[in-house]
């Protein structure tokens, strides 16, 4: 029981260092924001968008 609560211990330790660091260095924020702060376009064919939006229309 106690080296479970050590393991614990340490683990946590080691995330909160990580997320202290991480938070502090500007870099990778610039990094992580601009890899993962991107639009995405969703294209369908005329047919098919044309078909959901016959699905909607019975539905409603």
């Amino acid at each position: 029981m106690k080296k479970i609560i050590q393991t614990m211990l340490v683990i946590l330790i080691v995330t909160v260092a990580f997320g202290v660091s991480c938070n502090q260095d500007d870099m990778f924020l610039k990094t992580f924001t601009n890899e993962f702060d991107t639009t995405i376009n969703i294209i369908s064919s005329p047919a098919r968008t044309q078909n959901n939006r016959t699905k909607r229309q019975e539905l409603a």
